[in-house]
């Protein structure tokens, strides 16, 4: 499937999601049940969960595609067709909801919330088994009427405008973003893995709330460095914005849990193998900068090899 169709593909999944996404009063309330990826679900999750299983088949249709390896949070795998290196077709990563703890019990007017897909073509994925197979990456900032979007080799865009990241070289200025949205002894751990030292090391911190919306900050340079040292990012958390942020120029590095860099290796073949099961097993350390330097003065602080 050529890149263009892809994009397009990506974008009617996207804004039939965004528009029931928007219609919802009780996002936040939850449904009782716990997704594939372990967390609790909530009424937006369901929501967007119940569009998908029901729109996905009609859009593969659309656009004449018959296999297709499909990844989400909530619902974990669904195979349409044939899975296997040999056929042609498509794989897609979706997080419906990202930032689920913006979804207030209260209504709040316009949460930060991230919708983001990632597609490629099935032979790549099976040849390179990582998240370098991801083709086209989209994540839409629902309320805010923002999408970010990447073809591979081609750049990235907000809204059709060209994004760089950035260029800065050294820490004491540098903004940083970081997920501590943590308690009691996970802060702890996570201060003891280095994040304290950046804190000081840096000029000042922010955090969106919405792993994929503070990602995308990378790659439009209002971010210098992302760095979530918790151990808790999934694949897809960030199949969509690995693709956005190096597009825009920047770098990003996965750790596993004994900090080792995983980036380049076959990562998927666990998820595939696994299934399910394997949604919540496949978790990430991640360390992402606008340019080189930068993410080298970054690592020396984290004592990242």
């Amino acid at each position: 499937m050529k890149k263009d169709l892809m994009l397009n593909l990506a974008r009617q999944i996207s804004n039939v999601v965004v528009k029931e996404i928007k219609k919802s009063k009780h996002l936040g309330d939850y449904v009782g049940s716990v997704g594939v990826g372990g967390d609790e679900t909530k009424n937006g999750d369901q929501l967007v969960e119940n569009i998908l299983k029901k729109k996905l088949p009609l859009f593969l249709k659309k656009f004449g595609i018959k296999n297709c390896w499909f990844v989400s949070e909530e619902t974990g795998q669904m195979i349409i067709g044939e899975v296997n290196s040999k056929v042609e077709g498509i794989f897609i990563i979706i997080d419906p909801i990202d930032g689920s703890n913006n979804m207030r019990p209260h209504f709040t007017p316009k949460p930060f919330l991230g919708f983001s897909i990632a597609i490629g073509n099935l032979k790549n994925i099976f040849y390179k088994m990582s998240l370098d197979a991801v083709e086209v990456g989209l994540i839409k900032d629902i309320f805010h009427d923002l999408e970010y979007t990447a073809i591979r080799n081609s750049g990235s865009f907000l809204n059709n405008l060209k994004l760089n990241s950035s260029q800065l070289n050294n820490l004491e200025t540098a903004i940083l973003g970081t997920s501590l949205d943590r308690g009691g002894q996970k802060l702890k751990d996570i201060f003891k893995r280095g994040i304290y030292k950046l804190l000081l090391a840096t000029h000042c911190q922010r955090r969106i709330g919405s792993t994929t919306l503070d990602l995308c900050q990378v790659a439009t340079g209002d971010y210098d460095i992302y760095v979530s040292m918790s151990g808790g990012v999934k694949v897809h958390d960030i199949a969509a914005a690995k693709l956005i942020i190096e597009e825009a120029g920047g770098i990003v590095e996965l750790y596993n849990n004994k900090n080792i860099n995983v980036g380049k290796n076959k990562i998927l073949n666990k998820l595939f193998i696994a299934g399910n099961e394997g949604i919540n097993n496949l978790t990430f350390r991640i360390v992402t900068a606008g340019n080189k330097k930068l993410l080298k003065l970054t690592k020396k602080i984290l004592n990242l090899n």
